[in-house]
């Protein structure tokens, strides 16, 4: 498992609607999916980025 993904699943037992009782707990919850996702496609992304250079 990787770091971004630990921290992820601490933040999400934390922020999830039915742990934490805060009014926007809802909306933090969904805006650390949101990043989560995108930080993911960027590490993928990067990842292909850089194995398909060819150094010849």
């Amino acid at each position: 498992m990787t770091e971004e993904t630990e921290v992820y699943r601490d933040l999400a037992k934390k922020l999830h609607p039915d742990v934490n009782k805060d009014p926007k707990a809802e909306e933090w919850f969904k805006k650390l999916g949101e990043v989560y996702d995108h930080e993911i496609a960027e590490l993928g992304k990067n990842k292909s980025d850089s194995s398909s250079f060819r150094w010849d």
